[in-house]
């Protein structure tokens, strides 16, 4: 009977032991932006018509981090690079970008992308009583391939909703696919003078330290 209580305190003592352990182990989180200063993407640009046609455009697209800068005493990464249509420009979409507790946030407060929120409109607006445009997380994950490799990444779906009759379109949608690890896989982008046709970005390469 001492040996059997023995032997249980023994497996008791080394349970608990592993326990301590496993719970001193640090837990990585994901992180779909990858805001480190030096940190950078390179992008294929296509020009996609009527949904059918694709013209590889002659220049790539190019984003990197260029350094931390405070707004309102709030610490911001600034991107800088070229946009869609090859000229200077930070960013599409917002020159300074924060992770605030996981969700994507500008130097504006607009809300982009979100890692764990698909049941909310992350940010909602109305542009001179013309258009609304709104952000939300497609539900789950898809399986996105680039020309630097398959990846699994969340969407961010933006949603233009044209508000006066005198629109060539109703509704349209474009968006961000970020990777865990990677940042910024895909993004689509409508051409507000052309109902139909939008812009596709793709990974290239990348470099980014995490």
């Amino acid at each position: 009977m001492r040996k059997s209580q023995f032997l249980f305190a023994i497996v008791g003592l080394l349970l608990l032991n592993a326990c301590e352990h496993a719970s001193d182990d640090p837990v990585s989180s994901p992180d779909y932006y990858q805001l480190k200063t030096g940190n950078y993407w390179v992008y294929e640009l296509q020009r996609i018509d009527n949904d059918t046609i694709t013209v590889m455009l002659p220049d790539n697209d190019s984003v990197y981090i260029e350094k931390d800068t405070l707004i309102n005493n709030i610490k911001y990464s600034k991107y800088s690079g070229t946009n869609l249509y090859g000229n200077s420009h930070p960013y599409p979409y917002a020159y300074f970008l924060r992770d605030s507790i996981g969700y994507l946030v500008d130097s504006y407060g607009k809300v982009f992308f979100s890692a764990d929120n698909t049941r909310d409109t992350l940010y909602a607006y109305t542009v001179a009583d013309v258009v609304r445009i709104a952000y939300k997380m497609d539900l789950g994950d898809s399986l996105i391939s680039v020309p630097r490799g398959p990846y699994n990444c969340l969407f961010s779906r933006c949603t233009i909703k044209a508000l006066k009759p005198y629109f060539p379109y109703k509704t349209r949608t474009q968006g961000d696919f970020r990777a865990d690890g990677i940042g910024m896989i895909m993004s689509t982008h409508v051409n507000a003078a052309e109902a139909n046709v939008r812009f596709k970005r793709s990974l290239l390469r990348c470099s980014v330290t995490h």
